[in-house]
C-alpha cells in the first residue's frame, strides 16, 4: 500500500512540475517584446531547472504584463517614462558634482 502512495506522490509532482514548465514557456513564447536571445534564456532556464525556472521566469513575466496594461490604458505610460527620465536625470547630476 505504501509504494502505491509513494508512486501517486510521485506522479503527482512530476505532473505538476510539467504544468508550471508548460505554463511558463506559453507565457514566454507568446510575448512578443521578448528578443530571441532572452527568449532562449527564459526557456532554458524553465527547463534546465525544473521547479526554480519556471517560477522566477512567471515572477518576472507578471510585472510586464501589468505594465503593458498601464501602458495600453494611456497616461500612466507617460509618468512612468517622466519618472524614469526624472530618476536618470538625478543621477547623472550627482554624478556630476562628484
Amino acid at each position: 500500500m505504501t509504494s502505491t502512495h509513494e508512486l501517486l506522490f510521485v506522479v503527482v509532482t512530476l505532473a505538476a512540475l510539467l504544468w508550471i514548465a508548460i505554463k511558463a514557456t506559453l507565457v514566454v513564447c507568446r510575448d512578443p517584446l521578448i528578443e530571441r536571445p532572452q527568449r532562449s534564456a527564459q526557456l532554458s532556464l524553465v527547463w534546465l531547472l525544473p521547479l526554480i525556472g519556471p517560477l522566477v521566469v512567471l515572477a518576472v513575466q507578471q510585472p510586464q504584463k501589468t505594465r503593458r496594461r498601464v501602458s495600453a490604458s494611456g497616461s500612466s505610460a507617460n509618468e512612468d517614462k517622466g519618472n524614469a527620465a526624472d530618476v536618470f536625470e538625478a543621477l547623472v547630476e550627482g554624478l556630476d558634482k562628484d
